[in-house]
């Protein structure tokens, strides 16, 4: 099997191959996402759960199609269970970067996700939280009517927070 080239803290993984999978949120930010990241893969649809972002990453990997880096983004629609999380990034420890994007939306299990995303991402060497949540917080121009999906400057500044987060 092909080993990712790793990348340690501090190095920036931006130009390795990489894959994006997620919710709406990243399938509202994925045109941002193509011209930040030229080449990389984006895999988004609207109300898919965590599970359903969890397998659609293995089976990229299983299939051998899975980048150097990973971007993960869930938790707007359902819980993110803290044993899944873990299952997932165990998964992806021959990854050089991962990088989860915390949820942001007015949803009562949000705060919760938050939580487990931070909890669970400090086990993991090669993993780096984009705390989306904070970094909106207070930019309302930046979503359409619902609050969760972005538009024009607020898709670019979800891009821009997750390149951002790959050069930790």
């Amino acid at each position: 099997p092909r080993v990712p080239p790793a990348r340690p803290p501090g190095v920036d993984a931006f130009g390795l191959s990489s894959t994006a999978t997620g919710d709406s949120v990243l399938l509202a930010a994925s045109e941002a996402m193509g011209k930040t990241f030229p080449g990389m893969t984006v895999d988004a649809a609207v109300s898919r759960q965590s599970r359903g972002v969890f397998a659609r990453v293995k089976a990229r990997k299983d299939a051998g199609k899975l980048g150097d880096v990973v971007v993960i983004s869930t938790g707007t629609n359902g819980t993110v269970l803290a044993s899944d999380l873990t299952e997932m990034l165990t998964a992806l420890s021959d990854r050089s970067r991962v990088v989860l994007v915390t949820p942001k939306a007015p949803r009562s299990w949000v705060d919760k996700n938050i939580s487990v995303i931070k909890s669970v991402a400090a086990s993991f060497p090669n993993v780096r939280v984009a705390d989306w949540n904070s970094y909106a917080r207070g930019h309302r121009e930046w979503f359409y009517a619902d609050g969760i999906h972005t538009k024009g400057a607020g898709s670019q500044a979800y891009a821009a927070l997750i390149r951002e987060t790959m050069r930790r």
